[in-house]
């Protein structure tokens, strides 16, 4: 067995020991810098990976929010276009129209009976019709008010006498008469809120689908 020996000083020994020492922290130190300087290396090169694909994914989000806006708009008129193209149907009426009305009355046989005057009161909404005249007995007056139920489109139960009048011209009796009628297909009013301009759209439209 060997056994080293040395003759240095003591103090002169731990000197050297110290030194040896110092120089083992000091690799030790350096090789744990070296890792950490690594590892930052490795995180801020993950980051700036990370940073330009997010920095893509923004910028695709922004594109889509772009296109989503611009449809969005596109829906929005689509909407508007949906309103008024119900709000034109709700408006709408029916058949008879007013002249196809007045026809159909003209065309009625009506012996002994001579209408004076036709008043259509709201014929968009109400369709309420008024017929005045005269006639030479009650009975050419009740033929006439079932001629009148059988119009196409009148109301049957809506055939009102709503005045007869009875008087004698030179010993002969005239009757003047009042009848009421209701023809159907007429529509609600509608009350829309709107400003000038889409007011005045909205009652041409009107005109046109009554037309």
């Amino acid at each position: 067995m060997k056994y080293k020996v040395s003759l240095l000083p003591e103090k002169n020994r731990k000197r050297i020991n110290g030194k040896k020492k110092a120089e083992k922290v000091k690799v030790i130190a350096l090789v744990a810098l070296f890792m950490m300087l690594a590892l930052i290396i490795i995180v801020l090169g993950g980051k700036l990976v990370a940073d330009r694909e997010l920095s893509k994914i923004h910028s695709m989000n922004n594109e889509y929010e772009m296109k989503v806006q611009g449809l969005s708009h596109y829906r929005e008129i689509s909407d508007t276009l949906q309103k008024k193209v119900q709000l034109i149907k709700d408006i709408q009426v029916e058949e008879p129209s007013l002249y196809n009305f007045i026809a159909l009355l003209s065309n009625v046989e009506h012996t002994d009976v001579s209408i004076t005057a036709i008043e259509c009161t709201e014929w968009k909404t109400s369709r309420i019709c008024v017929l005045t005249g005269t006639c030479q007995s009650r009975q050419s007056f009740n033929e006439y008010m079932e001629k009148l139920k059988a119009i196409e489109g009148v109301n049957p139960e809506s055939v009102m006498c709503t005045a007869y009048t009875v008087t004698y011209t030179d010993g002969k009796a005239v009757a003047d008469f009042s009848i009421s009628l209701t023809c159907s297909g007429g529509a609600a009013p509608i009350v829309v809120e709107e400003s000038t301009d889409a007011a005045a759209e909205t009652e041409e439209a009107t005109d046109v689908a009554v037309e």
